[in-house]
């Protein structure tokens, strides 16, 4: 999807300047990963299709609080004022069918570009014969087999070229979609890859001791926790308090740390 985004990108003209950004209130977030145009509006187009985060499981919500929204806009150095008042935003999952739409849009179009660059120059009025070709894309496979939790580097990566029609939805394409992810499953040397066969690397594990970090205006509370499942930069996962034993949902912001995103789950101290 990078590469198609990438297309695209060039299409509109990545010289386009930027306008103050705006967050929005919410977002649905049909690929594998948030990208800042997911949070802000306003961006320039090599900035928003950078990706923060790994996207919320289908159907799922997660609340991305003030301080995470500053910290992301200081890090990518987002021309965003918060105001007095910084909201948050809701991010959902998008269904299967969401999905499927949005990637046959994409391809439809990309479909429609690679039809008109194999436009005869001569003018003559009869369509050419197609060229298989024309209708080849690049595709980052893995040069080896890759366990489940390794971490994907760029040596582990090579190119073959198929025939467009044999790229089905959810294909990882661009070798940046695989560089740094790890697979949630073995995956086999020199076949494509499916972007729902990757995460980002595990910073948290089962069973691992955490600390549970609560943060509101003018408040912070730490406790000590353990993680009830694996849990990458981004992922909402399940924690337990220790100390009060009870089960709270949490967005993991490091190794071994994890936000509490609602100041409703205070009883979870």
């Amino acid at each position: 999807m990078k590469k198609l985004t990438a297309i695209f990108t060039l299409i509109i003209g990545l010289s386009a300047p930027a306008e103050a950004a705006e967050l929005r209130r919410e977002a649905v977030v049909t690929g594998e990963e948030i990208r800042l145009g997911d949070l802000f509006d306003g961006l320039a187009p090599e900035v928003a299709v950078l990706e923060i985060a790994s996207a919320p499981p289908e159907g799922r919500e997660v609340v991305l609080d003030a301080d995470w929204i500053v910290r992301v806009a200081s890090a990518y150095d987002i021309d965003w004022q918060p105001g007095y008042r910084v909201p948050s935003i809701t991010v959902r999952g998008a269904t299967a069918e969401e999905r499927s739409a949005a990637e046959s849009e994409v391809r439809q179009a990309l479909a429609r570009v690679i039809a008109a660059g194999s436009t005869p120059s001569d003018g003559a009025a009869e369509a050419a014969e197609p060229d298989a070709q024309s209708d080849a894309i690049e595709v980052a496979v893995p040069v080896r087999r890759l366990r489940a939790g390794e971490v994907i580097g760029s040596a582990d990566i090579a190119w073959v070229s198929l025939p467009l029609a044999r790229v089905g939805d959810g294909v990882a394409i661009d070798a940046e979609e695989l560089i740094g992810m790890s697979p949630r499953r073995t995956l086999t040397a020199d076949q494509p890859v499916r972007r729902s066969d990757l995460r980002l690397p595990i910073v948290v594990h089962r069973g691992d001791g955490i600390a549970m970090v609560l943060e509101a205006p003018g408040l912070q509370v730490t406790a000590r926790g353990r993680a009830l499942e694996d849990g990458a930069m981004g992922e909402t996962i399940r924690v337990v308090n220790v100390d009060s034993n009870r089960t709270i949902d949490a967005l993991v912001t490091g190794p071994n740390t994890v936000s509490v995103m609602s100041p409703g789950a205070m009883a979870g101290f």
